[in-house]
């Protein structure tokens, strides 16, 4: 958030907003308030086994501090769950003593500094099983193996249905193991799932159907068939109960027997988990060709990016052919390894857990030595802010020190911005928010000024936790909303859009051009009286081949006109413009008025077959407005289109950095949202050959506007190419205004993000990957990709769909688009 001008409005009305935002937030949910006392609990659990029991009201804030630490660093707890368990000990220190102060602030700081010195946490994902891994496995689930001496036939067909589960319907283990039967239904060629709750689906809004299919490479439709015939009519619900009399069949049960069975195989126990089934069904469905929108369905995740973490590990083409001989083959392939075979690692040393509570595990340090220990953490933690994380908390410093100036004394005396009163740090949160920055960036700036705060005086708590506390209900209130997104176009609008834009009324300019050629060439057009001109008609010209020449035929006899040097001075373009907009046999001239003074400056008003050459080219240079105004609207569209950029990134766009190549141009800019830093970025632009070609838009707009140097998409088109020394980017308001008139031409709700987010989408409705449009964008995060592209949402398509092998085979290939595409890759991997 940006916080260039001061409070506009009365403090008191701020403050007053804030405490409205937090009176509103203070109902909280009966789980959220369970939660936070079970923090508590934890927090005096602590304490108690190192100390003598403290209460919560008489806790020190080193103690939590201690506690932060400990569970940080001994019980290697995740940064995020230590954040929600402080979050929670302050929220109920200040319900039960009435105030306002933060009494984590200690502690944060020990919090800031774990997650930049701790290692991050490792991801471990779960070995990918091939088809004839998958169908020895199968043969090892048999009556007559080891541990089925009991039930054997029965417990034999419920494992292997536990497989077709797993597999078959990309389930997840907990999901698995409590679909019931009343959520089977048979349909064509499968069985139909019908999952009523699930990790995306926690609230039960909609119902996600999982389809098994008879054919799969396993045949686990056919297994389920096979199950649900020997399961007969059992009390339980559960499809694949543990036992015949209604005991649940745990996880830890399951991976034992798939284990004994990998075993039984040859393959070690590290080579499989309950996960592998899902993520080998995904890695299948990759190399059997499936599109990525079809996969993100077949594991009905809402965001394409944890989908691209199934199928990460295949990259290049050699990887993928690898893979697809050695994973599809339905027999083990000649000289296979069962050493070779991918396992699970083991969790690396000094990463993260997942453990529920930090005071489950004691530690030999007393409670002295942890606060010490803390307390030194605490005061180290500004060495590890990055040179630019330095300079945004310096920016976001001068903005708060500013905004304070502004305020009125609240006892007699100005602000301090050095030890303000939380009220006022509440404000500054409520100005921001009143002036539409969203929750998400003023909780991020917010952490920034906490940081100025505790650098400017490291021995005072950060008087920000009355802030933080607006922050939060900010980020609840519009937690129910739906964003505003810029409006998606097919590419066949902007298409059309293009033509439109570069259409322009240039008829006053093109007779002009005509008349003076005609002059210069001694045969000037016979006016009527009252200055009215012979009709020249579409007939009576004729334009060569190759567009050097343009034949006339005027009452003085035939006259030859050469092509010009510009396309505001030449005749060829200026009969081409005519024909246009007349038509072959339409009149090109009727009548011709002379040019007034508001179109030609005063010293060239008089009749343009007496103008000089240099009057002749500032006539044409006035009159030529509309042409420029028309070829720089065309220019917008297609180089925005084509290299999906932002209107910031246009403005800073320059002429000297068009870089001209094999197949276009490639622009380098030297500054842009996430590039601030000066470091180029290199975006192709290549040629099409229609109507949103950028090559021909910058081609036209170069030769119409006539400078060498400067902007790319200057604001002042007036300016002649002698004054290109004063030539100015557009502003925001002039780029506001020009897409505005686009959307005016053709109808259509139209942002100047729309460009890049309806590239993005069209690009992945043709089957691009997601990481190649994430290079597209130049996006750092692909979940900020993800936002850019419509209908990701794999539940905003039928949900009665049933999605098959065969059904994936009818669609186009997002390997084949890929592939098709490796020059581009290459290309902006090289740029990068």
């Amino acid at each position: 958030m940006s916080h260039d001008h001061p409070a506009s409005c009365d403090p008191s009305e701020l403050l007053a907003t804030a405490r409205e935002l937090l009176a509103r937030d203070a109902d909280l949910a009966p789980c959220t308030v369970f939660e936070q006392r079970a923090s508590t609990r934890r927090f005096e659990r602590f304490v108690a086994a190192r100390a003598a029991a403290v209460n919560l009201v008489d806790a020190d804030p080193l103690d939590l501090a201690a506690y932060a630490y400990h569970a940080l660093y001994h019980v290697h707890l995740k940064p995020k769950s230590v954040g929600e368990y402080l979050y929670g000990i302050t929220a109920e220190w200040q319900r039960q003593t009435g105030r306002d102060d933060d009494i984590a602030a200690p502690a944060r700081l020990v919090l800031a500094a774990a997650r930049r010195g701790l290692p991050a946490r490792a991801r471990r994902p779960a070995p990918v099983l091939a088809v004839w891994l998958l169908r020895e496995l199968l043969g090892e689930l048999r009556a007559d193996a080891p541990g089925y001496e009991l039930n054997g036939e029965w417990r034999a067909a419920r494992d292997r249905a536990l497989v077709a589960l797993l597999y078959g319907g990309a389930l997840r283990p907990g999901e698995a193991l409590t679909v019931e039967t009343t959520q089977l239904a048979r349909r064509d060629g499968g069985w139909e799932v019908t999952l009523w709750r699930s990790k995306t689906n926690q609230k039960a809004r909609h119902a996600e159907r999982v389809f098994i299919a008879d054919h799969d490479p396993i045949g686990s439709g056919q297994l389920l068939t096979d199950w649900l015939a020997v399961r007969g009519d059992l009390p339980e619900a559960a499809v694949v109960p543990g036992t015949r009399y209604g005991v649940a069949l745990s996880p830890a049960t399951a991976a034992r027997r798939l284990h004994a069975a990998a075993e039984r195989a040859g393959h070690p126990r590290e080579a499989l988990t309950l996960y592998s089934f899902r993520r080998s069904a995904a890695t299948h469905a990759y190399l059997a060709g499936w599109p990525f929108q079809a996969i993100q369905r077949l594991l009905r995740h809402r965001s394409a990016h944890i989908t691209e973490r199934y199928i990460a590990h295949l990259r290049t083409a050699t990887e993928v052919a690898d893979a697809r001989t050695w994973h599809l083959s339905p027999t083990r392939p000649p000289g296979a390894d069962v050493e070779g075979l991918p396992r699970r690692q083991p969790q690396p040393s000094g990463t993260f857990t997942t453990r529920a509570s930090a005071d489950e595990h004691g530690d030999a340090l007393p409670l002295d030595a942890l606060r010490d220990l803390a307390e030194a953490t605490a005061q180290q933690t500004h060495a590890l802010l990055t040179a630019r994380e330095e300079t945004e908390v310096a920016r976001v410093g001068r903005a708060w020190q500013r905004f304070a100036a502004a305020l009125p004394p609240t006892t007699g005396e100005p602000v301090d911005p050095i030890d303000p009163p939380p009220e006022a740090v509440a404000a500054f949160v409520a100005d921001a928010d009143r002036r539409g920055v969203k929750p998400t960036s003023i909780a991020r700036e917010l952490a920034r000024l906490r940081w100025w705060f505790t650098l400017t005086d490291p021995g005072a708590a950060p008087p920000t936790h009355l802030a933080e506390a607006v922050a939060r209900a900010l980020e609840r209130r519009d937690a129910g909303r739906t964003p505003d997104r810029a409006p998606v176009h097919p590419r066949e609008a902007f298409e059309v859009l293009a033509e439109r834009a570069g259409q322009a009324p240039t008829a006053t300019l093109d007779r002009a051009i005509l008349r003076w050629h005609l002059a210069q060439a001694g045969a000037p057009w016979p006016l009527k009286p009252g200055r009215r001109a012979s009709a020249l008609r579409g007939g009576d010209v004729r334009v060569a081949p190759d567009r050097q020449w343009v034949d006339i035929d005027a009452p003085a006899g035939t006259v030859r006109l050469p092509e010009g040097p510009t396309p505001l001075c030449c005749p060829v373009r200026a009969v081409e413009r005519l024909l246009d907009a007349a038509g072959e046999h339409g009149v090109l001239i009727d009548r011709w008025k002379l040019a007034t003074a508001s179109l030609v400056p005063h010293q060239i008003s008089q009749s343009c077959e007496q103008w000089s050459r240099a009057e002749f080219e500032q006539a044409t240079w006035v009159l030529g407005y509309a042409l420029r105004h028309a070829a720089r609207r065309r220019m917008l569209v297609a180089v925005a289109w084509a290299g999906a950029l932002r209107m910031g990134d246009l403005r800073e766009a320059r002429i000297e950095e068009l870089t001209p190549t094999r197949n276009g141009y490639e622009l380098h800019l030297g500054r842009s949202k996430l590039n601030r830093a000066g470091e180029p970025e290199a975006i192709p632009l290549d040629r099409t050959g229609d109507a949103l070609c950028p090559v021909a838009a910058i081609q036209g707009w170069l030769a119409i506007w006539q400078h060498d140097t400067g902007p790319l998409l200057p604001g002042d088109i007036n300016l002649a190419p002698h004054e290109a020394a004063a030539v100015e980017p557009a502003s925001r308001d002039t780029t506001r205004e020009l897409v505005g008139q686009l959307a005016e031409l053709d109808g259509i709700a139209l942002t100047g993000h729309s460009f890049r987010r309806s590239r993005a989408t069209h690009d992945w409705h043709t089957h691009y990957d997601l990481i190649a449009i994430q290079r597209l964008l130049r996006h750092r995060r692909r979940d900020h990709t993800e936002g850019y592209i419509a209908d990701l949402d794999p539940f905003a398509f039928d949900t009665t769909d049933q999605l098959t092998s065969a059904a994936a085979d009818d669609t186009t290939s997002r390997r084949g688009a890929d592939e098709g595409d490796a020059e581009r890759s290459e290309r902006s991997e090289r740029s990068a």
